[in-house]
């Protein structure tokens, strides 16, 4: 929603890379999602990691090589995307066919449709805006629906216990 006014931060030519950056962070957020995964098939079959490397590595190069030639900088940011989702589609498979485990799918119901409500009004401000303030407003309209989007439909018991482990309302015996 604001990236090319963040990216013009950085000087003038930046903000054409917005959409590239954006691309990227998909690609990022997907390696997150499943990076716990790697530590555990790292702990338990080390060559099986390798093998996942391996084969990352390749995807990566063989569609750098064809995506970065067909479309420049936007195939190189669509190529690591695909590289790091072809690393998810194994680590989530090997996960489940070597160690039994199951993802929880449901759990992430509620942060999509969340961002799902956000992220219309929020394009809509950046585009009836326009450009600059039209990002600043998206992004806090995005800001704003997010939370309320989370307001309406309430937090769950496990994420309550975690935010009050993280901030506690009873301040009195805290150090410092």
């Amino acid at each position: 929603i604001s990236g090319g006014l963040l990216l013009s931060l950085l000087g003038p030519g930046f903000r054409e890379g917005a959409i590239w950056v954006a691309i990227l962070a998909v690609g990022h957020g997907t390696n997150t999602l499943v990076g716990l995964g790697e530590t555990l098939i790292m702990v338990q079959r080390p060559a099986l990691n390798t093998v996942n490397s391996v084969v990352t590595a390749a995807v990566q190069a063989t569609t750098g090589l064809v995506f970065i030639r067909l479309w420049g900088p936007l195939g190189a940011a669509l190529s690591t995307v695909v590289a790091y989702a072809t690393q998810g589609v194994l680590r989530f498979a090997e996960l489940h066919w070597l160690l039994g485990w199951r993802f929880a799918w449901v759990a992430l119901r509620k942060p999509c449709v969340a961002f799902l409500l956000a992220v219309a009004p929020g394009l809509a401000l950046r585009a009836w805006i326009g450009p600059v303030i039209g990002e600043v407003a998206g992004v806090a309209g995005f800001l704003a629906a997010y939370v309320g989007s989370w307001w309406l439909m309430g937090l769950d018991s496990a994420d309550r216990e975690v935010l009050a482990v993280l901030w506690p309302r009873d301040r009195a015996g805290a150090v410092g």
